[in-house]
C-alpha cells in the first residue's frame, strides 16, 4: 500500500493557470509558446458541460487526462462586516454592533516567532560569507521560519473564520502603490505581522473588501468621524 502511494505521488503533472489557456466553441487552446505553440482540447461533447456552474478555473494536466476545474461564487447574506487593524502583537477587529465592540487576537506568538529568527539571523549572516555551510544554515532557518509563521496564520484566520461566520472583513490596503508614503521600518513591521499571508488566507476563507489607509488613524470606529488633530482646536 505504501509503495502504490509512493508511486502516485511520482506521476508526472502541470497546472495551468486561467492565463494561459482559452476556451472557445467547446474547445481549449493550452499556449506552450506565446503565437507559436498550442495544445488544443476539444470538450464540446463533454457529459459534464450541461452541468457545470460557475467560470472555468485552472487546469490540471497529467499525462493520461486533464482536470478541469470550475469557480462560482454563491451570493451569501452576511450578519455585517468587521474591520481589522494589524499591530504588531495584536489583530483587532472593530464593529460597533457586536457586543463586545472590539475582537483581539494575540499576534505575540507570530512576533517571538520572527524576532527570534531575526536574531539567529545576525548572529549567522557576519560568518556566512565565509563559510558556504553557513549559508545552507541560513537557508533552513528561513524555511522554517517561514512554515512556523504560515501554520500559525493558517491557525489563525481559521478560528476568525468560524467564530465570526457570514462577516465581511475589511483590512487597510497596505500595499507600496496605494500608501502615501512607506518606510523600511514600515515595511519590517509589515512584514513581522505578515499583514499580506493573514490577508491571502482569510481571502479564501471568508469575504475580505479592502479599506482605503487614509485617515484610518483618525476615524472614529464608533461614529466615522475624523477626529481633529491635537491642537487643532
Amino acid at each position: 500500500m505504501e509503495k502504490k502511494l509512493y508511486e502516485r505521488r511520482k506521476k508526472k503533472f502541470v497546472r495551468i493557470k486561467e492565463t494561459l489557456y482559452s476556451y472557445n466553441n467547446g474547445k481549449i487552446k493550452v499556449s506552450i509558446k506565446p503565437y507559436e505553440e498550442y495544445i488544443m482540447f476539444d470538450i464540446s461533447k463533454a457529459w459534464f458541460l450541461s452541468r457545470a456552474r460557475g467560470k472555468m478555473g485552472e487546469l490540471i494536466l497529467n499525462e493520461h487526462y486533464l482536470t478541469i476545474t470550475f469557480r462560482s461564487r454563491e451570493k451569501i447574506k452576511t450578519k455585517g462586516s468587521i474591520a481589522w487593524d494589524c499591530n504588531e502583537k495584536s489583530l483587532d477587529g472593530f464593529n460597533p454592533r457586536i457586543e463586545k465592540d472590539k475582537i483581539t487576537k494575540d499576534l505575540t506568538l507570530l512576533f517571538h516567532i520572527h524576532r527570534a529568527y531575526e536574531i539567529k539571523r545576525k548572529k549567522l549572516q557576519s560568518l556566512a560569507s565565509k563559510k558556504i555551510r553557513l549559508k545552507k544554515i541560513l537557508q533552513k532557518y528561513s524555511r522554517r521560519e517561514r512554515n512556523r509563521a504560515k501554520d500559525f496564520v493558517h491557525k489563525l484566520t481559521k478560528e476568525i473564520s468560524r467564530e465570526l461566520k457570514k462577516y465581511v472583513h475589511g483590512f487597510e490596503d497596505l500595499r507600496k502603490e496605494n500608501m502615501f508614503s512607506y518606510s523600511k521600518e514600515h515595511n519590517r513591521r509589515i512584514a513581522k505581522i505578515n499583514w499580506k499571508m493573514i490577508v491571502s488566507f482569510m481571502s479564501y476563507k471568508s469575504k475580505v473588501k479592502f479599506l482605503n489607509p487614509k485617515n484610518s488613524t483618525r476615524r472614529c470606529s464608533r461614529c466615522g468621524k475624523i477626529n481633529a488633530p491635537k491642537g487643532a482646536l
